[in-house]
């Protein structure tokens, strides 16, 4: 949203004593604190990849992040992050009234199995394959990466970018059997993430 368009709200507002649009300019203009907030850390892109990652979710009850044991999630659906406690980011918190799911278990149960080491893309090549794809027509849910053959995984290839941007340097690790449908497993110093493969007649 532009400084002219919130403006344009609020004298709305004015003029009708309406403030029901008044909330699409708060929460802008929170979200513009929050990322210049993490710009002075350096982190902007891992930021907006995070704030995408919860602006996709597939279900409203899971948007916005929380605190487990030191550790802050956010999902949707699809990704999971897990950052460390030196590298929270100043995200919009999950409504209080939601039951967040345990991703703390998930991540335990992926890290048992997960120990075949992935070889990652550069975000720069997927990001390139989207570029293409995007030009062909294909809609954002049908540009995938594919590992290789069936027995590796086959991912949404947004999905794949948003994770790397948001864990720079990170290693990606499968298991040893059915990789081409469990989660992928990524580490960095920042924290961890899961990213769900999509079945291969999807393509």
């Amino acid at each position: 949203m532009t400084n002219e368009k919130m403006l344009q709200i609020i004298n709305q507002a004015i003029s009708t004593k309406s403030t029901a649009n008044l909330f699409l300019v708060k929460e802008e203009l929170e979200q513009e604190i929050r990322k210049s907030c993490e710009k002075s850390r350096g982190k902007l892109r891992p930021f907006k990849a995070v704030m995408n990652i919860i602006k996709s979710t597939c279900s409203e009850h899971l948007k916005g992040s929380w605190i487990s044991n030191d550790i802050q999630y956010v999902t949707n659906g699809y990704i999971g992050i897990a950052l460390n406690k030196e590298s929270h980011m100043d995200l919009p918190e999950m409504d209080e009234q939601m039951t967040p799911p345990n991703l703390n278990t998930i991540f335990d149960n992926c890290r048992k199995n997960a120990i075949i080491p992935l070889q990652l893309p550069a975000a720069s090549e997927v990001k390139s394959i989207i570029k293409i794809e995007k030009a062909k027509g294909e809609p954002k849910d049908k540009i995938f990466y594919d590992f290789g053959d069936e027995s590796l995984p086959m991912v949404n290839a947004n999905c794949l970018l948003w994770v790397l941007e948001a864990l720079p340097g990170s290693e990606a690790f499968i298991p040893e059997r059915g990789s081409a449908i469990n989660p992928i497993l990524f580490k960095s110093n920042d924290g961890e993430a899961l990213l769900c493969p999509v079945r291969r007649n999807t393509k």
